[in-house]
Protein backbone atom coordinates (compact mmCIF):
# COMPACT_ATOMS: atom_id res chain seq x y z
CA UNK A 1 0.00 0.00 0.00
CA UNK A 2 2.94 2.28 0.65
CA UNK A 3 4.16 2.06 -2.93
CA UNK A 4 0.68 2.71 -4.32
CA UNK A 5 0.24 5.65 -1.95
CA UNK A 6 3.55 7.18 -2.96
CA UNK A 7 2.69 6.55 -6.61
CA UNK A 8 -0.36 8.78 -6.20
CA UNK A 9 1.64 11.41 -4.32
CA UNK A 10 4.28 11.41 -7.06
CA UNK A 11 1.55 11.90 -9.69
CA UNK A 12 0.40 15.04 -7.89
CA UNK A 13 3.96 16.29 -7.46
CA UNK A 14 4.64 15.70 -11.15
CA UNK A 15 1.55 17.71 -12.10
CA UNK A 16 2.85 20.54 -9.95
CA UNK A 17 6.41 20.29 -11.30
CA UNK A 18 5.51 19.96 -14.98
CA UNK A 19 2.36 22.08 -15.21
CA UNK A 20 2.68 24.19 -12.05
CA UNK A 21 -0.79 22.92 -11.27
CA UNK A 22 -1.88 22.27 -7.70
CA UNK A 23 -5.51 21.82 -8.69
CA UNK A 24 -7.40 20.06 -5.88
CA UNK A 25 -9.61 18.37 -8.51
CA UNK A 26 -6.54 16.63 -9.93
CA UNK A 27 -5.46 15.42 -6.50
CA UNK A 28 -8.99 14.19 -5.80
CA UNK A 29 -9.00 12.27 -9.07
CA UNK A 30 -5.56 10.77 -8.41
CA UNK A 31 -6.52 9.66 -4.91
CA UNK A 32 -9.89 8.27 -6.02
CA UNK A 33 -8.14 5.06 -7.07
CA UNK A 34 -9.69 2.18 -5.20
CA UNK A 35 -12.79 0.06 -4.85
CA UNK A 36 -15.83 1.01 -6.90
CA UNK A 37 -19.02 -0.54 -5.69
CA UNK A 38 -22.73 0.07 -5.40
CA UNK A 39 -22.18 2.91 -2.94
CA UNK A 40 -19.76 4.90 -5.10
CA UNK A 41 -20.72 7.45 -7.72
CA UNK A 42 -19.41 5.13 -10.46
CA UNK A 43 -20.92 1.73 -11.19
CA UNK A 44 -18.94 -1.39 -10.38
CA UNK A 45 -16.83 -2.59 -13.34
CA UNK A 46 -17.98 -5.48 -15.52
CA UNK A 47 -16.94 -8.91 -14.22
CA UNK A 48 -13.99 -10.51 -15.98
CA UNK A 49 -12.31 -7.23 -16.94
CA UNK A 50 -8.92 -5.96 -15.78
CA UNK A 51 -10.75 -3.13 -14.05
CA UNK A 52 -12.82 -5.68 -12.10
CA UNK A 53 -9.64 -7.49 -11.03
CA UNK A 54 -8.10 -4.23 -9.79
CA UNK A 55 -11.37 -3.36 -8.08
CA UNK A 56 -11.31 -6.70 -6.26
CA UNK A 57 -7.86 -5.91 -4.84
CA UNK A 58 -9.38 -3.06 -2.84
CA UNK A 59 -12.61 -4.79 -1.84
CA UNK A 60 -13.30 -5.58 1.78
CA UNK A 61 -14.68 -8.99 2.66
CA UNK A 62 -18.45 -9.05 2.10
CA UNK A 63 -18.80 -10.58 5.58
CA UNK A 64 -17.24 -7.37 6.92
CA UNK A 65 -19.75 -5.22 5.07
CA UNK A 66 -18.00 -5.05 1.69
CA UNK A 67 -16.96 -1.74 0.23
CA UNK A 68 -13.35 -0.61 0.18
CA UNK A 69 -10.70 -2.13 2.42
CA UNK A 70 -10.48 0.15 5.46
CA UNK A 71 -6.66 -0.12 5.45
CA UNK A 72 -6.57 1.12 1.83
CA UNK A 73 -8.97 3.97 2.58
CA UNK A 74 -6.78 5.00 5.50
CA UNK A 75 -3.54 4.71 3.52
CA UNK A 76 -4.95 6.85 0.69
CA UNK A 77 -6.04 9.49 3.16
CA UNK A 78 -2.66 9.56 4.87
CA UNK A 79 -0.87 10.05 1.55
CA UNK A 80 -3.39 12.66 0.36
CA UNK A 81 -3.00 14.55 3.64
CA UNK A 82 0.70 14.99 2.87
CA UNK A 83 -0.34 17.42 0.12
CA UNK A 84 -1.83 19.86 2.62
CA UNK A 85 0.66 22.46 3.82
CA UNK A 86 1.02 23.29 7.48
CA UNK A 87 -0.23 26.68 8.60
CA UNK A 88 1.98 29.52 7.46
CA UNK A 89 3.64 27.55 4.64
CA UNK A 90 2.69 28.36 1.06
CA UNK A 91 1.47 25.53 -1.13
CA UNK A 92 4.33 25.93 -3.63
CA UNK A 93 6.97 25.81 -0.88
CA UNK A 94 5.23 22.83 0.70
CA UNK A 95 5.14 20.88 -2.58
CA UNK A 96 8.81 21.69 -3.23
CA UNK A 97 9.61 20.37 0.25
CA UNK A 98 7.62 17.19 -0.48
CA UNK A 99 9.69 16.67 -3.62
CA UNK A 100 12.81 16.77 -1.45
CA UNK A 101 11.27 14.45 1.16
CA UNK A 102 10.07 12.00 -1.51
CA UNK A 103 12.61 12.29 -4.35
CA UNK A 104 11.47 10.85 -7.65
CA UNK A 105 14.82 9.09 -8.11
CA UNK A 106 14.30 7.03 -4.94
CA UNK A 107 10.72 6.26 -5.95
CA UNK A 108 11.79 5.16 -9.43
CA UNK A 109 14.49 2.91 -7.94
CA UNK A 110 11.91 1.30 -5.67
CA UNK A 111 9.59 0.65 -8.62
CA UNK A 112 12.43 -0.79 -10.72
CA UNK A 113 13.49 -3.07 -7.85
CA UNK A 114 9.91 -4.29 -7.49
CA UNK A 115 9.59 -5.00 -11.21
CA UNK A 116 12.96 -6.75 -11.32
CA UNK A 117 11.95 -8.88 -8.34
CA UNK A 118 8.69 -9.79 -10.02
CA UNK A 119 10.52 -10.66 -13.21
CA UNK A 120 13.00 -12.87 -11.37
CA UNK A 121 10.20 -14.68 -9.57
CA UNK A 122 8.54 -15.79 -12.80
CA UNK A 123 9.28 -19.09 -14.46
CA UNK A 124 10.97 -19.01 -17.84
CA UNK A 125 8.18 -19.36 -20.45
CA UNK A 126 7.95 -22.84 -21.95
CA UNK A 127 8.60 -21.55 -25.49
CA UNK A 128 11.88 -19.96 -24.33
CA UNK A 129 12.84 -23.21 -22.62
CA UNK A 130 12.09 -25.10 -25.83
CA UNK A 131 14.12 -22.63 -27.85
CA UNK A 132 17.05 -23.05 -25.47
CA UNK A 133 16.66 -26.85 -25.59
CA UNK A 134 16.28 -27.24 -21.82
CA UNK A 135 12.82 -27.70 -20.33
CA UNK A 136 12.53 -27.92 -16.59
CA UNK A 137 11.53 -31.46 -15.55
CA UNK A 138 12.28 -33.08 -18.94
CA UNK A 139 15.26 -35.08 -20.10
CA UNK A 140 17.20 -34.05 -23.21
CA UNK A 141 15.49 -36.83 -25.15
CA UNK A 142 12.03 -35.69 -24.00
CA UNK A 143 12.86 -32.13 -25.00
CA UNK A 144 13.95 -33.28 -28.49
CA UNK A 145 10.71 -35.26 -28.87
CA UNK A 146 8.62 -32.33 -27.68
CA UNK A 147 10.41 -29.96 -30.07
CA UNK A 148 9.69 -32.33 -32.96
CA UNK A 149 6.00 -32.63 -31.98
CA UNK A 150 5.51 -28.85 -31.87
CA UNK A 151 7.51 -28.22 -35.04
CA UNK A 152 10.67 -26.73 -33.62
Amino acid sequence: MELAGEWMLQACLEAYLVFRSADPKLAAEVFAWGHRGATSSSPAPDAGTDEAAVNAMFAADPEDGGGELPAWTQAKQEWADKLHPTEGVGLGVHLENLMKEYPIQVFESTVVELLEGLGESLSVPIMVQLEEGVVEGLTEQEVRELRERVGY
